[in-house]
């Protein structure tokens, strides 16, 4: 099972958006880590742009809401939550200074 990601490339800025892509797609298939998703390939197709990444079978967080506005009941205990944070925060950290690969700080 894979997981893939739409990407449009704006018409007025195709070259950039072209550049950017190909940068991104570089950098993503080398980097290994076990709290990031693995970029498995990308797909073109006229201004379409397809990343294909690694299912991940428990999908994403949003579910999950780390994070309590209101009065709620959360859906995720503390320590739970602790050990996602932790694990989003490693990640963050191999894309931004922990790897030969770096993506810069925006």
């Amino acid at each position: 099972m894979i997981a893939i990601k739409k990407m449009d490339l704006p018409s007025y800025k195709e070259a950039d958006g072209e550049r950017e892509f190909r940068v991104e797609v570089d950098i993503l298939s080398r980097l290994d880590h076990p709290d990031l998703v693995s970029l498995i390939g990308y797909c073109t197709d006229g201004k379409n742009r397809f990343l294909v990444y690694e299912f991940m079978k428990n999908g994403n967080l949003n579910p999950f809401e780390l994070l309590i506005i209101g009065m709620g009941e959360p859906k995720m205990d503390w320590p739970s939550r602790l050990k996602v944070a932790l694990a989003a925060a490693r990640g963050l950290e191999c894309l931004h200074s922990g790897s030969a690969v770096r993506i810069p700080n925006s």
